[in-house]
């Protein structure tokens, strides 16, 4: 899939870049020098890099499937506040690799990169930075990753996601969230959907407040949201994908945890478009 990631406003656009490398899961050799026939026959149709990506998106499928197993069996709960697993196993690297194969770097690119230079000079001098962002799919933060770790690898790896209950419940997506700085709440969309749970909902949001307010304190954070409360979704009349609209009140909460920060705060729009 193509992607573009741009902060506004709207300036020249980078080219069309070439991807980044893949970073193999420690311990796996990935020489083909005896491998079966079939294996040499596609390094000689594809090439030795599409190849290695083969072998590190095979490694990914086999712990995500793994993983979703155990977790069934021990679930992992996520607090309100989590910090990226990066060790002993590196979950972050574990959903870069996964999804890298999935993006068309040549047909991909970052707009506006001169805000992301301004962003990062900010988090340098101890301000907070919110991207208010739409959101398109589960890979999102992959994708925000894999497009910037070239030009601004420290915003790619340490940004906090605000997230919904979904990713941190669906057993295929938790493996993927826990490589991702999260602050854990509940959407307003589906606050409502059983009854029985909407005050655990809420007192959990509460608790995942505090801890963004928390966070915020301490300074040089950058938080992304997606006001939404969703994905984007076609309209139903021109089938064509647009923005969802913004839950206004998402925005000007957000807007006043980073007043009441006592540290200089920024919130930037972010575009994501497939």
């Amino acid at each position: 899939m193509g992607r573009c990631v741009g902060c506004f406003p709207a300036r020249p656009r980078l080219p069309p870049q070439e991807p980044p490398p893949v970073h193999p899961p420690r311990g796996r050799h990935l020489s083909h020098q005896h491998s079966p026939p079939w294996r040499r026959l596609l390094v000689e149709a594809v090439g030795d890099v599409s190849l290695r990506r083969f072998h590190v998106s095979r490694f990914s499928f086999a712990v995500a499937r793994s993983w979703t197993s155990r977790c069934q069996k021990d679930p992992f709960i996520f607090p309100p506040y989590h910090k990226a697993a990066r060790e002993p196993f590196d979950y972050y690297m574990f959903g870069q690799n996964y999804i890298h194969p999935l993006v068309d770097f040549r047909n991909s690119y970052v707009g506006n990169i001169p805000v992301f230079h301004e962003i990062r000079e900010k988090l340098q001098e101890g301000h907070n930075i919110v991207l208010i962002s739409n959101h398109q799919t589960e890979a999102d933060p992959a994708v925000i990753a894999l497009l910037l770790e070239g030009t601004h690898s420290h915003i790619a790896e340490n940004v906090t996601y605000v997230a919904g209950d979904r990713v941190v419940t669906d057993p295929l997506c938790k493996p993927f969230s826990m490589g991702r700085n999260l602050v854990c709440v509940y959407s307003k969309k589906h606050m409502f959907d059983v009854p029985e749970l909407v005050e655990m909902k809420r007192r959990s949001n509460t608790r995942s407040l505090k801890e963004m307010a928390l966070l915020l304190r301490g300074g040089s954070q950058l938080l992304w949201i997606a006001p939404s409360g969703g994905r984007d979704r076609p309209d139903p009349l021109t089938g064509e994908w647009y923005p969802a609209p913004f839950d206004f009140a998402v925005v000007d909460n957000t807007r006043r945890l980073v007043e009441h920060s006592a540290v200089p705060g920024h919130l930037y729009p972010l575009a994501l478009l497939c």
